[in-house]
This record gives C-alpha cells, structure tokens and sequence, in this order.
C-alpha cells in the first residue's frame, strides 16, 4: 500500500474502515485509527482494507466561532 508522501510539518490521521492493516508491525483493525507527526513508512494490508487519511497542518490558521461539537447556546 502506498501513501502520499510526507509533507514537513503536517500531523496525519489513519482510519481503518474496513479490514486490517500493520504499521510498523503494530495491528490496526476495522473502525481504528492511529496518529502520528512523522510518516508513515512501512504500512502493510492483512487483508482488502479501506482507510482514510486524514492530513492537517497544525500551523493553519482555524475558525471556532461556527457549529461544531460542543458549542453551546448562551442565554442572555
């Protein structure tokens, strides 16, 4: 399996969404994910797998004032 090479900087999550894949001989199994700040450099699938890769800048600028998970209403 093949992943887009690393950027400098960026922190990455993977998320198994069906299947089985080994990074650095560690198990990573269906609705798991792992996170890491450096690549990943030797991901191997146990069997067919679907993964997600999610890539975030840590140094991106970032907006808290929309609807997100634990925003609550005040009440005057």
């Amino acid at each position: 399996m093949r992943l887009p090479a690393e950027e400098t900087g960026r922190n990455t999550l993977l998320y198994v969404y069906s299947g089985k894949v080994a990074i650095a001989g560690e198990v990573i199994s269906e609705g798991e994910s792992v996170f890491s700040t450096a690549a990943y450099d030797d991901l191997t699938a146990w069997a067919e797998s679907d993964v997600l890769l999610f890539s975030m800048d840590p140094a991106a600028e970032v907006y808290r004032g929309g609807m997100f998970s634990g925003n609550q209403r005040r009440r005057a």
